[in-house]
């Protein structure tokens, strides 16, 4: 495991004792897959259940330009869909699903592994 990855590991263990810490996390996670933002994003099973998001510096610092707030209040709603045929597939064992906006690859970002 090279350096930027095991940092980012440390990190990520690092949240179940002091949860404020994910911001540092995901920017770890980012610099290691050379990523330009990472986000965490946990939805509920049950509709209506509450959603939890922990996002990088990057994604947090556009959230509040006023194109994050309109895409917050705009757009974001039109991703609905979407989560709903996510949240309606088994889960994929021993896959984990990671997309990293602006990460290189024929797949636009979307890996598997």
């Amino acid at each position: 495991m090279d350096v930027k990855s095991f940092r980012a590991l440390d990190l990520i263990y690092d949240t179940a004792v002091a949860p404020g810490r994910w911001r540092r996390a995901l920017d770890a996670v980012g610099d290691a897959v050379d990523a330009r933002a990472v986000a965490l994003v946990i939805r509920g099973r049950r509709a209506g259940a509450p959603d939890l998001t922990m996002m990088s510096r990057v994604y947090l610092d556009f959230s509040r330009t006023p194109a994050g707030l309109f895409y917050g209040a705009s757009l974001s709603p039109l991703q609905e869909d979407d989560w709903a045929v996510l949240q309606g597939r088994p889960l994929m064992q021993g896959a984990i699903m990671r997309f990293c906006a602006g990460a290189s690859g024929s797949d636009g970002g979307w890996g598997f592994g």
